[in-house]
Formats: structure tokens, sequence, C-alpha cells
């Protein structure tokens, strides 16, 4: 599948920027300033220099988890496109430059914002009302934190998994210009593998996601989960 056109790019510029996204992802959803202020002495001693840019960075990851939206969009963005940065970098074949291609980390953006960040925010949010006080929750249900949590990945998995991926296929493809027929194909080829991945992945991280109380956190820690998946998804969207 083409990527769009290509800039040829020192491989330590795409590097460092994957990298600089990867810690992004991994960091924003727990910097604070007052961590930063734990290690005041010795770091502003040492390297007065990093200590204002560690702050400065806490200080707009603070500002923007203030806005749960705007934080999400920013953080799935970051992931996607890290993901995307990732694969071309693995299918680089040597040398110092590489044939970047910037249109297809901007689609793979797109589309798991439109297909995973925004509707797992919502849906996150309409299992944050299913408590053990729910009435129509089965009794050992309502007394077991445990049995709560296993419904709530349960039903994750199996309903909102597979159609959040059946639709990154679909908008990867449609984005790309393959038309709606290349977006069946990758539907019938791909989607099974993708939904067997994400049962496994999210069956092991799952139950930390909805144990969290907000669901900020519970969408900022699942991204952490989907930087490794949004590797897997686009190796799959791209083959």
């Amino acid at each position: 599948m083409s990527g769009g056109p290509t800039a040829e790019l020192p491989i330590l510029v795409v590097q460092g920027a994957s990298t600089a996204l990867a810690v992004f992802t991994l960091s924003s959803p727990l910097a604070s300033t007052a961590g930063v202020a734990a290690m005041n002495g010795p770091l502003r001693r040492l390297l007065p220099p990093l200590f204002r840019l560690l702050n400065g960075f806490a200080a707009v990851c603070q500002s923007l988890r203030m806005h749960d939206r705007v934080f999400v969009l920013l953080h799935a963005i970051s992931t996607y496109a890290c993901g995307d940065m990732l694969v071309q970098l693995a299918h680089h074949s040597g040398g110092p430059t590489i044939a970047y291609q910037p249109m297809r980390t901007v689609r793979n953006s797109a589309a798991g914002v439109l297909a995973d960040a925004i509707p797992f925010y919502y849906w996150s949010s309409l299992l944050s009302g299913v408590k053990a006080t729910t009435g129509w929750l089965p009794a050992f249900v309502r007394e077991s934190a445990a049995a709560l949590i296993g419904l709530k990945v349960t039903l994750h998995i199996v309903l909102f998994q597979t159609v959040s991926n059946a639709l990154y296929l679909i908008s990867h493809s449609l984005l790309s210009r393959s038309g709606w027929r290349g977006a069946i194909r990758r539907l019938r080829s791909s989607l099974w593998r993708t939904c067997l991945v994400a049962a496994v992945s999210f069956g092991i991280g799952g139950p930390l996601v909805y144990a969290l109380p907000s669901v900020l956190a519970q969408s900022a820690l699942r991204n952490v989960g989907v930087l490794a998946f949004s590797f897997y998804l686009t190796l799959i969207a791209t083959e």
C-alpha cells in the first residue's frame, strides 16, 4: 500500500522524533511539577537547564490534564504517530537517511483518533456508570469488585474493541484512498487477527485500566498500552 509522498530525512531526525513522542506518551499522564521538585536539589545543582526543561514539561502536562478531551486527543495523536514512525524505522534498510512518509503518519494518527481514542473516552465514560449499585447486574457481580471489572473487560473486548479495530482498518483504507473495496478486503483478511491480539493484550492490561477511578486516567493508561498495539495495527494496515 502506498504511503504517499516521501521526504528524505536523516535517520537520526526520525529516531529523535519517535523517541520524543514515546516519552510524551509514556510520561505525560503522570508528569507533575511536584515530582520534578522532589529532584530539585541535585538536579538543579548539577544540570540547571535540564531541571528547567523537565519542570516546564511537567507544568504543560498538568495543564493539559485539566482539559480531559484535549489531553486525550493529543495523547492519542502522539501514540499513533509514534506507532507509525516505529514501523517506518523498522522497515528502514540501513544508511544515514530514511525515505520517511509523513502523510502515512498523519493518516495513522487520524485513524487512531477517530476509530479508537475518542470512542474509548465515551465508552469508558459509559462504563464508569456501571457500579455495584447498578440494578440490572447479577448479584454476584454487584457483590464482587473483581467480577465487576471482569465484566467491563469482557464487554470491552467483545463489543468495543471489535468495533474499534474494524473502524480503524476501514478508516486507514479510506484515508489511504484504497476505497470501500480495499477496506472490505482488509477487514476480511485482518480483523480476526487484530481482535485476537487485542483480546490477549487487554485481557492482561484491562483490569488495571478499569480499576482506575477516572476516565482520563483510564484513557491515558490504555494509550500507553496502545503504543505497542498501534505498532501492530500499522503493520497490519500497511502490509
